[in-house]
C-alpha cells in the first residue's frame, strides 16, 4: 500500500460520530500561547450536488456559540486506490498563499467505506449553473472571469499538477456582480495528476465530454497523453472551450462530429458567433488555447502576457 503523503496525513480531521452529528475534536492556541480544547459538532443539512465520483452534500454547525450561518460543504467519495491523489491537491492548494484562486478545504475525516472533504460553501454557486440561466457573461467580465481561471491553472501548472477536469461545473462564484467584482475558484481535483505518478499512457478517457482535447478523445494521429506537459496542454483546450461559452452562450463545436470536421480542416473556427467585442484579441486569445495539437496551444505563461488577459490583471487587494 502507498505511503500516505504528509499533506494529506496533517489534514486529516480527528472525528467522531454520534447519531445525531459529526464531532470533531479541535486543539487551539491563542496568539498569548495558550492552549484549549473544544468540540465542533457538524449536523447534515441537504444534498446540493451529484458528480461521476460523489456527492456534495451541507453540514451547518450546531456547536454552542457557533455563527448562526456556519456552513460548510462536503464531499463525499467512495475509498479507491486514487484518493489521495484528490487530498494531496486539496490539501496543497488549500494553503493560505492559494486563497485567492482555489477553494478552500477544513480538512477531511474517513468512515470504513467514504472519504468526507471538508470545504468552504460558495453560496452562489458554480459557473455551470450561473451560465445555465444566464446563458453568457459580458465581454469584459469573460475576460475578468477567465484571467482568474488562468491564475489558478498557472498556479497547478507550475507545481506540476494538472486539473484534467477543468469545466464551468468545477469553477465556484465567491462573488459576482452586482455585490462586488467577479472571484471565481477553482475546485474538484478528483482526477487530477501530479508529474510524480506513473506516466504510462492513459487507458480510460478521463475529463467531461464538450470539454475534452481532441487527444483525449482518440483522434487519429494523436497520441494520448502520456506526460504531464500533455495533459497541462488538455487544460489549456478545456480554458479555450470555457471562455468561448462564456462570451456566446455556445458550445465552440455542437458536437464531435463538428470537431473532427474542424480537426480534418473542414470546417473553420466560429469567430462569427463571438460578440464584436471579443473579436481580434479575444478571438486570437481562444484560437491559440483550441489548437488541435498540443504544441499549437499556449501556456498559462504565454496565456497572462495575452492582450486579451492582461489588461485585465488586478491587485490580491482589489480581491480582499
Amino acid at each position: 500500500m502507498p505511503r500516505t503523503p504528509d499533506l494529506v496525513s496533517d489534514s486529516k480531521l480527528i472525528t467522531e460520530f454520534s447519531n445525531s452529528a459529526t464531532i470533531h475534536a479541535v486543539h487551539d492556541i491563542d496568539e498569548a500561547g495558550s492552549r484549549s480544547y473544544r468540540k465542533e459538532y457538524w449536523k447534515w443539512d441537504r444534498n446540493f450536488g451529484y458528480g461521476r465520483f460523489g456527492a456534495v452534500l451541507l453540514q451547518i454547525c450546531v456547536t454552542t456559540g457557533a455563527k448562526q450561518d456556519a456552513l460548510r460543504a462536503v464531499k463525499v467519495i467512495n475509498k479507491s486506490p486514487n484518493f489521495n491523489r484528490e487530498l494531496e491537491a486539496i490539501a496543497k492548494f488549500s494553503h493560505k498563499r492559494y486563497e485567492h484562486w482555489f477553494v478552500k478545504s477544513f480538512g477531511w475525516y474517513e468512515d470504513l467505506s467514504s472519504i468526507f472533504i471538508t470545504m468552504e460553501y460558495c453560496h452562489y454557486g458554480d459557473l455551470h449553473h450561473y451560465l445555465f440561466n444566464q446563458r453568457s457573461l459580458l465581454a469584459v467580465e469573460a475576460q475578468q472571469v477567465t484571467r482568474q481561471i488562468l491564475e489558478g491553472l498557472d498556479h497547478m501548472h507550475k507545481n506540476e499538477f494538472a486539473h484534467r477536469d477543468l469545466k464551468p461545473g468545477n469553477i465556484l462564484i465567491k462573488l459576482k456582480p452586482p455585490e462586488g467584482k467577479w472571484w471565481v475558484v477553482l475546485a474538484d481535483f478528483g482526477i487530477s495528476k501530479r508529474d510524480e505518478e506513473s506516466n504510462a499512457p492513459t487507458t480510460t478517457i478521463q475529463g467531461t465530454k464538450g470539454y475534452m482535447a481532441p487527444e483525449l478523445l482518440g483522434f487519429p494521429d494523436l497520441t494520448k497523453p502520456k506526460h504531464i506537459s500533455d495533459f497541462k496542454a488538455a487544460d489549456m483546450w478545456a480554458l479555450g472551450e470555457i471562455a468561448f461559452r462564456m462570451l456566446t452562450g455556445n458550445a465552440t463545436f455542437k458536437s464531435e462530429w463538428e470537431l473532427m470536421e474542424y480537426y480534418q480542416q473542414k470546417r473553420p473556427f466560429p469567430s462569427d458567433q463571438l460578440p464584436s467585442s471579443a473579436r481580434g484579441d479575444g478571438e486570437e486569445f481562444i484560437c491559440n488555447l483550441i489548437g488541435m495539437r498540443p504544441n499549437m496551444r499556449m501556456t498559462t505563461t504565454q496565456c497572462l502576457e495575452h492582450r486579451w488577459i492582461e489588461s485585465q490583471r488586478i491587485t490580491l487587494e482589489e480581491l480582499g
